[in-house]
C-alpha cells in the first residue's frame, strides 16, 4: 500500500448546465468572444475535529461544544462523467483542503 487515500465525495456532486451563447443582440464590428469549452470546479475539503476533553479524575471524553472545522490534506478528489463513469480529471488537496479540477463544459459530473 502506498499511503495514498482516496475520498468519496458524495452528495456534493456539481452538475453543470451553463448557456454557451446565442440569443444575445450583435453589435455590429464587435468580434465574437471565444467560446467557453471546459469550467473549473474548485473548492476546499474539511473534516469536523472533535477533540479530547480530559481533566481532574474524569475518563478522557469528547468535547463536542469544541468542534473545530481542519483541512482534509493530500488526498484524491476524482470528477467522473455521470453518464459514462469515465474519470474526467483528479488532482490531491493541498495541505489547507484545496482543490481544482477541469470539466468539459455541459457535462453532467459526480466528485
Amino acid at each position: 500500500m502506498d499511503g495514498s487515500r482516496v475520498v468519496l465525495l458524495t452528495g456534493l456532486a456539481p452538475f453543470l448546465d451553463a448557456c454557451g451563447g446565442g440569443g444575445g443582440g450583435a453589435v455590429p464590428g464587435a468580434q465574437n468572444p471565444s467560446p467557453i469549452d471546459s469550467v473549473t470546479i474548485a473548492g476546499r475539503v474539511t473534516f469536523d475535529f472533535v477533540p479530547i476533553l480530559s481533566g481532574g479524575m474524569a475518563l478522557p471524553r469528547l468535547d463536542y461544544a469544541a468542534i473545530v472545522p481542519r483541512p482534509v490534506r493530500r488526498v484524491t478528489i476524482q470528477v467522473f462523467d455521470d453518464e459514462t463513469g469515465a474519470l474526467i480529471d483528479a488532482t490531491t488537496t493541498s495541505d489547507s483542503g484545496g482543490y481544482s479540477l477541469t470539466v468539459p463544459m455541459d457535462t453532467l459530473v459526480r466528485l
